[in-house]
C-alpha cells in the first residue's frame, strides 16, 4: 500500500515512519478481511473468524472512525478507498495484487457483514475473551 504522506520530500522522518505504520496497519486489516471462510462460516453464512471480523468493523463500521482518521493521516480520502474496496471483485484480480480467492472472500465476507448477524457474535466473542472478575466479599 502507498501512503502518500511518506512519498513527500520535505516530511520528517518521524512522520514518515508513522505513515509506513498506518499504512501496514491498513494493509494488514485488507488481509484479515480476505482470509478464505471456513467450511463452518460458509454453512452459517456469517463471519466468525475474529481477525476477519475486527477487520471489516474497523473499515465499515460507522462508530469505528479509526480507519478513516488513519487513511486521512497518510493522505489518502477514505470514502472513495472504500468505494473501490467494495467494488473489487474477482474479475480484477489480474489488475490489483489479489488472487482470485481473495477478491472472492472479500466480497462474501462484506456482504455478510451487511447482513449484521455478526453483533451476536462479536458480543459473545468479547464476553468469552473478557476474564470472569468476581467483586470481592
Amino acid at each position: 500500500m502507498i501512503d502518500f504522506l511518506s512519498t513527500n520530500p520535505n516530511i520528517e522522518t518521524q512522520a514518515k515512519r508513522s505513515a509506513h505504520l498506518l499504512a501496514a496497519v491498513i494493509s494488514r486489516a485488507m488481509l484479515d478481511m480476505m482470509e478464505r471462510p471456513t467450511k463452518e462460516e460458509v454453512k452459517k453464512r456469517r463471519n466468525d473468524n475474529s481477525d476477519a471480523l475486527q477487520s471489516l468493523s474497523f473499515f465499515f463500521d460507522d462508530n469505528n472512525n479509526t480507519f478513516k482518521l488513519y487513511s486521512r493521516l497518510i493522505g489518502i480520502d477514505p470514502e472513495p478507498f472504500l468505494k473501490q474496496l467494495t467494488s473489487l471483485s474477482y474479475y480484477d484480480a489480474s489488475k490489483t495484487k489479489f488472487t482470485v480467492l481473495q477478491l472472492r472472500s472479500l466480497r462474501v465476507r462484506i456482504a455478510w457483514y451487511r447482513r449484521r448477524p455478526h453483533l451476536t457474535v462479536l458480543k459473545e466473542s468479547m464476553d468469552n475473551e473478557m476474564p470472569n472478575v468476581s467483586s470481592p466479599n
